[in-house]
């Protein structure tokens, strides 16, 4: 079992000392800031596939990496568009990365399996959005592009914590009593998120009978239905678009209340919220969800105090932080939802399935784990959805996970104090070997024999060598009282092979392939993968390193 030491989320501290690292490369990274190798004129075709199972006939497209979206990117202005063929492979997306500045990358890699095969079950598969980012860097390699539930968590880690052009917030305008007569000052609040307890708004507004308005307009990011959450203490009512969708104007503890609408997105609505405190405690949220937007606060990017306030130019949005915080999204994620997969793994570049330059025992190692902790992933995503019901989609869980991990560093069902929808701990916290992988019939345990199956059809890398009687694996549940542990390294534990490999590369990880557990009856329970062990006598040292003697409590 691999030791877990706990550490102290610091994004600030981390992105500071990641960024001395980027400014000089890093192998792992694959975000690092590079010069173009391409001319202005010369075309350069995007391979690759997205994988949840490999996906066959799926839309692929490709997009400017601009800041000025929520989505970083303009839908209706792909760079390029390709179908994944027969074999998941995508097939004929062509892109200038030195071309003009508007089509240059970054790019994002939108892979849309909604009328798409999953190769594994021959049915539609379980999670049906799946993106990355390309990265200049990434294309300088010319290596194939993976879309895998985990570059979609950074994707949407990355769209939250990227600092958006627009908003300003809602004008606020607070009164001395309770009829909206007796104003005491104006402001421009940036969200509706207040808790003032006993005290007072401001030094020139009372503590107890008071009202505020706040007014201006509401840009929503998805053409959809939304619902609207007022949580108050007192009364509240809230119009959008005219329409009063929420109408509790009464003396209350802090309840909340909600009310829906059609919106679409890029659109400026009118929206106004007022409320009053009588007396006692006093306390204004406002939020919003939909089925593509997890529950939370609404942000100062989509509130505006005119029509016209934070309207984007024709100039690209860029970050120039993008390569350091892809790098520390790699790192926290594998970290806190790796199941303990070896650090050299990178989300990014290491493929999730065999091709033909994953050639050594090594490379195809951290292809297994990699494709491991993509089985559990989604398994685990596809049971929460299912628990919930139809209104929390696996891919909408796949983004509140992203939320409440970038919102503190830690995995707790909650993004800056919002419960998000579908995210269950106790379901999180499963034993990730015995998850069945989705409409097969295979457990998670069994991906070596997965990926020897997938072979047969997907496409050419299928005539690459596999060692899979080299190949062994395990995984670990989720640590979720310890999230921001380190991982293992390739200096942890070495994975079996008859193979010669050479000193000068280095050694994949192969984590322990048992795991020592406490039944509900307080009995310890050992799970080994006798099949997945490195051939040998199982000895007294392996009981007692597999049962953690003299470690977290158990003894002789």
């Amino acid at each position: 079992m691999f030791d877990f030491l706990a550490v102290t989320s610091k994004r600030l501290f981390v992105l500071v000392c990641i960024a001395a690292l980027t400014a000089c490369g890093d192998e792992r990274g694959g975000v690092t800031e590079q010069q173009s190798l391409f001319t202005f004129d010369e075309t350069y075709e995007i391979t690759g596939a997205g994988i949840k199972g490999p996906l066959a006939y799926a839309n692929v497209s490709i997009y400017a990496l601009d800041t000025n979206f929520d989505e970083l990117y303009d839908p209706s202005k792909p760079v390029a568009t390709a179908t994944t063929n027969a074999y998941a492979e995508i097939k004929g997306l062509k892109v200038r990365p030195g071309g003009p500045p508007d089509k240059r990358a970054p790019y994002v890699l939108v892979i849309d399996g909604a009328n798409a095969i999953d190769l594994n079950t021959n049915t539609a598969p379980v999670i049906n959005k799946l993106v990355s980012i390309i990265t200049l860097e990434s294309l300088n390699t010319k290596q194939p592009v993976y879309a895998t539930p985990y570059t979609t968590l950074a994707y949407h880690m990355l769209r939250q914590a990227i600092p958006r052009s627009g908003g300003n917030g809602l004008q606020g305008r607070y009164y001395n009593d309770l009829t909206f007569s007796n104003l005491a000052m104006e402001r421009v609040d940036a969200t509706v998120n207040f808790s003032w307890g006993s005290g007072s708004p401001d030094g020139l507004v009372n503590n107890d009978n008071f009202s505020v308005q706040w007014s201006g307009f509401i840009e929503p990011d998805f053409s959809e239905t939304y619902t609207f959450h007022t949580s108050t203490d007192d009364g509240v009512r809230l119009w959008i678009d005219g329409q009063l969708i929420v109408d509790h104007w009464q003396d209350q503890a802090e309840t909340e209340h909600t009310g829906t609408i059609g919106l679409d997105a890029g659109t400026r609505y009118p929206v106004v919220m007022e409320y009053y405190e009588n007396t006692g405690g006093a306390a204004a949220r406002l939020s919003w969800s939909s089925a593509s937007q997890a529950k939370s606060i609404i942000p100062e990017a989509n509130l505006f105090t005119d029509l016209y306030t934070g309207e984007p130019g024709s100039a690209r949005g860029t970050d120039p932080q993008l390569a350091t915080r892809l790098f520390s999204f790699n790192q926290e994620i594998i970290q806190s939802l790796g199941f303990g997969i070896p650090a050299e793994i990178n989300i990014f570049t290491t493929p999730p399935i065999i091709t033909k330059d994953t050639t050594s025992v090594t490379q195809q190692q951290r292809v297994v784990y990699y494709r491991a902790a993509i089985e559990a992933l989604s398994s685990i995503i596809n049971e929460m959805s299912l628990a919930i019901g139809s209104s929390v989609a696996p891919d909408l869980v796949i983004q509140n996970l992203a939320f409440d991990l970038l919102s503190d560093g830690i995995v707790d069902g909650k993004a800056n104090g919002v419960t998000l929808d579908g995210i269950n701990l106790n379901t999180l916290a499963q034993h990730p070997m015995f998850l069945e992988i989705p409409n097969t019939d295979f457990l998670v345990s069994d991906v070596i024999n997965l990926i020897v199956e997938e072979r047969a059809f997907v496409g050419a890398s299928a005539n690459a060598a596999f060692f899979d009687d080299e190949m062994a694996i395990d995984l670990y549940p989720l640590n979720l009282n310890n999230i921001g542990s380190s991982v293992p390294t390739s200096e942890s534990v070495v994975a079996p092979s008859e193979s010669n490999i050479t000193q000068s590369e280095s050694s994949i990880t192969q984590s322990e392939s048992s795991i020592a557990q406490n039944d509900s009856s307080g009995t310890t329970v050992l799970y080994a993968d006798f099949e997945n062990r490195g051939q040998g006598a199982y000895q007294e040292s392996d009981i007692r390193s597999d049962f953690r003697v003299g470690q977290e409590g158990y003894s002789d």
